[in-house]
């Protein structure tokens, strides 16, 4: 690469000289000039043929060239010629490639140069300048080893070699500079574009690295990185793309990493602050490839309180917009790492627990982009589990729903390739369906949800119909397909090594919207189980108009039953399926055929694996399997078809829509309370009266027709003769229908009404928690500036106290210092007159024996 570019520059600059000695050509016998600025040698100034300007004097010129010898003439390259000058110019033939020869030179060096630094550091300890050159040598011989990531068929060789020791030895190494291109190398190492192309080579290399405890000691340099410094935050976001590597070459590293390491606690600490940066949108998407698809990894995330430290991060995004591209990354990271942790029962309830419905809704009502995240992550709370429901129904989040779900509300998602529209449509049909699944009969917020798409002259049932046609279309074409192709693979002759399995034809159709066919059914089951006369005949309307009926609806929702399996809680299981078995009777499904589905569910895996076994001829083993995937596959569709056919039986649904006026339709809780013995004898009753039926049938249905055209005519003649004696009925019976109409829609408007209340006093109530949180927060700042106020007051009057006793102090010691003073000057003034006292004394008793002296003297003389 380097010699490609060399050799491209040394091309455009010859180009570039060779345009440059025209252009000094044309020059050199004229210079403009629009003044005169003074002589020139070999020019004069004048007015020509090219302008104003300086021209050449070709007197002077000749006498140049006597004197002169003549100038080199320059050759003119042709490209060819000067592509190779540009190559000999770069030494193209003395770059060589890396090579098993050249990969062991590279590990033998750098196990010694490792080693000399070693040495050196332990011999010259106190002085670093003594050892500074192995370091930079060190340091080189790990970015030789970068060469290696080019050349990902040498992984088995430098497998081989174990270079990994000496090299994650330098993970642990003093000087950062060494550990951060050590780090980098392991990341250029495991990169994904080598998975891509070299499979088995990535996977030994991550294995080999394994062994070497790599993940420890790579969490080990993490945590030493001090990210202020430019250089080890780098070093920061390469060893978390590391691990992402790692754990996209091989999966198991994920649950690995968690289960050794301390790395999910660092994660949920890094990206707890505020302040956001690059290292910080990349711990968030390591986290999202941690938990995603592990069961342990959640599990590992709610114990260390892992939801309430991302809801804290999502709550940033409440009130703005993520700023840059990154940061909207980061938040959608965030939404995901709590998706995938609502797989698990436990995180659901630390979710609720730790107010995520009401930060969910406070979103919604929000007009930000993590409404979109908000969305998703409330219906994955609430898929098989009741309490997030409720919640989000008594804070009034319904309004806000069904905005989405009308499309009135637009919602911006994540830039990119997804179809936002169409998720906010399935999420919000999942949600509803998962409204009418949890909720319980008690406290009326099933009703609630119902009463939803009455109001507004049923235009919610109409926006459910829409969307449960489209989804259908798409199915029912994906399916065609798939039955096309089936069928040509089974005509062809020859072998086919990747045949399609029924979990692939089951993943299309999932791919083409059967999961949210299912769910758009479940809602329309559940909302023509309310009883409402006027919904059910919208319904019928707009199901006979596209030429469907219920039968198509009862069969999305047989398969949609027997496909429930039993992963959560036994009781979330039980209660989904007790409300799907509900939701079935009401659209007039029969025990027989809920038994007849959960018994085809339960042998679908054992035809398949029949369909699978080589015995017989290869050939005819082949079609038979392909036919029995088929058939599994596409036994629900077939079983619509069987029920439907092609003509819309718009009487059966009419019978089943009148049987809520005429009372014969029981109730979901008579069916729940039914007992055994009761189910039985009924289908014993049934089924005698089929095969009574069988027989007579076609003979019944022509005196039955001969009956209805004779007692049309019979009553139209009746009708004659009565006149006026059956108008007053006719009016009485139209006045109790106006009755039951009047009530109906009093019913509805008070539903309506209570409904506006519930969102007001839930207004009112967060309004009044807006004002609670107001008021605490100024008390609290009250509080705390009384209680400055009152600290300050004590320092002050602690000071003066201080002050005070200082001052008594002074005062009291310069006292004793007077009073000592006193003292001590009274005391020297009796010293001084003892003094002279005794001074007198001595004087007066020398004098006294002066005159003795002086006498006795006087006496002895004669």
């Amino acid at each position: 690469m380097a010699s490609q570019h060399a050799s491209e520059w040394h091309l455009q600059a010859a180009i570039n000289a060779a345009a440059g000695l025209a252009d000094v050509a044309s020059q050199a016998t004229f210079q403009p000039s629009r003044t005169f600025q003074g002589s020139r040698p070999g020019f004069f100034f004048t007015a020509g043929p090219q302008g104003l300007g300086y021209y050449l004097d070709e007197k002077q010129a000749d006498e140049g060239k006597a004197e002169e010898p003549e100038p080199e003439q320059v050759k003119q390259l042709d490209p060819e010629e000067l592509l190779k000058q540009a190559e000999e110019d770069a030494h193209i033939d003395q770059i060589q490639l890396l090579d098993a020869k050249g990969l062991k030179r590279i590990v033998t060096a750098l196990e010694k140069k490792y080693k000399e630094n070693l040495e050196q550091r332990m011999k010259y300890a106190e002085a670093p300048e003594k050892f500074l050159d192995s370091e930079v040598d060190l340091d080189e011989q790990v970015k030789s080893l970068l060469q290696v990531a080019g050349s990902p068929d040498l992984y088995p060789l430098l497998v081989e070699l174990n270079p990994f020791p000496t090299l994650l030895s330098c993970l642990s190494h003093e000087n950062t500079d060494i550990a951060g291109d050590t780090v980098e190398l392991l990341m250029e190492l495991t990169d994904a574009d080598v998975l891509q192309e070299h499979e088995e080579e990535a996977r030994s290399l991550v294995a080999a690295l394994l062994e070497n405890n790599v993940l420890e000691l790579l969490v080990q340099r993490l945590t030493s990185f001090n990210e202020k410094v430019e250089e080890e935050a780098k070093a920061v976001f390469n060893c978390l793309n590391t691990f992402e590597n790692m754990v996209e070459t091989d999966p198991s590293v994920a649950e690995q990493v968690v289960e050794k390491t301390r790395l999910m606690k660092w994660l949920l600490g890094r990206i707890r602050p505020r302040e956001f940066d690059s290292n910080k949108q990349q711990a968030s998407e390591l986290l999202a490839v941690l938990v995603q698809g592990s069961e342990k990894n959640q599990k590992k995330l709610g114990e260390l309180n892992g939801i309430d430290v991302l809801l804290q991060c999502v709550a940033l995004y409440k009130g703005r917009d993520p700023g840059t591209a990154e940061e909207e990354e980061f938040m959608q990271d965030c939404f995901d790492v709590l998706c995938s942790a609502m797989m698990l029962p436990e995180n659901k309830q630390a979710f609720v627990k730790a107010e995520g419905v009401e930060l969910m809704w406070l979103m919604l009502a929000n007009k930000r982009q993590s409404r979109f995240g908000a969305l998703k992550l409330l219906d994955y709370a609430a898929t098989r589990y009741g309490a997030p429901c409720e919640k989000l129904v008594d804070l009034g989040g319904l309004k806000h729903l069904f905005g989405a779900f009308m499309g009135k509300a637009k919602i911006r998602g994540p830039t990119g390739e997804r179809d936002v529209e169409q998720e906010v449509e399935e999420r919000c049909i999942s949600l509803v369906a998962s409204l009418f699944t949890n909720l319980g009969p008690k406290g009326g917020r099933r009703e609630r949800v119902g009463a939803k798409f009455v109001e507004n002259e049923f235009e919610k049932a109409d926006r459910l119909l829409e969307i449960y046609f489209r989804y259908y279309d798409r199915v029912a074409a994906q399916e065609a397909l798939i039955e096309r192709r089936l069928n040509e693979e089974k005509e062809e002759e020859e072998e086919d090594e990747d045949e399609v399995t029924p979990e692939q034809i089951w993943m299309e159709r999932m791919e083409a919207g059967l999961f949210t066919l299912h769910q758009a059914s479940l809602v329309l089951a559940h909302i023509w189980g309310l009883g409402d006369t006027g919904l059910r005949k919208r319904i019928l309307g707009v199901l006979h108009q596209r030429s469907h009926s219920l039968a198509h609806v009862r069969a999305a929702l047989l398969e949609y039953y027997g496909s429930i399996g039993d992963d959560g809680q036994p009781e979330d299981v039980a209660r989904l399926r007790s409300r799907a078995r509900e939701a079935l009777i009401a659209v007039g499904a029969t025990p027989e055929e809920l038994e007849q589905q959960q018994q085809q569910q339960q042998q679908q895996p054992q035809r398949g694996a029949k369909g699978e076994e080589p015995a017989g001829d290869g050939g005819e083993v082949r079609h038979a399997g392909k036919a029995s995937k088929l058939e599994a596959s596409n036994a629900a569709l077939r079983e619509r078809k069987d029920k439907t056919g092609d003509a819309v039986d718009m009487d059966a649904d009419m019978d089943v829509a009148m049987e809520v006026e005429e009372g014969e339709a029981p109730e979901p809780a008579q069916v729940k309370r039914e007992q055994p013995e009761e189910r039985e004898s009924k289908q014993k009753v049934e089924e005698e009266k089929r095969d009574k039926e069988g027989d007579t049938r076609a003979r019944e249905s022509k005196r039955e027709k001969e009956k209805d055209r004779e007692q049309r005519h019979r009553t139209k003649e009746k009708e004659k003769d009565r006149g006026a004696r059956d108008r007053p009925e006719k009016e009485d019976e139209d006045g109790r229908r106006d009755r039951k109409d009047r009530e109906r829609r009093r019913e509805r408007e008070r539903e309506r009404e209570e409904d506006r209340k519930a969102e007001i006093k839930a207004e009112e109530e967060e309004e009044a928690e807006r004002e609670r949180a107001a008021r605490k927060k100024e008390e609290r700042a009250a509080r705390e500036s009384r209680e400055l106020e009152e600290d300050r007051a004590a320092a002050k009057e602690a000071k003066e106290r201080e002050r005070r006793a200082k001052k008594e102090e002074d005062r009291t010691k310069s006292r004793g210092e007077e009073r000592d003073g006193k003292r001590g000057r009274e005391e020297g003034g009796r010293d001084r007159d003892e003094r002279k006292e005794r001074k007198r004394e001595k004087e007066s008793g020398k004098e006294k024996e002066r005159h003795s002296h002086k006498r006795s003297r006087r006496s002895r003389s004669p």
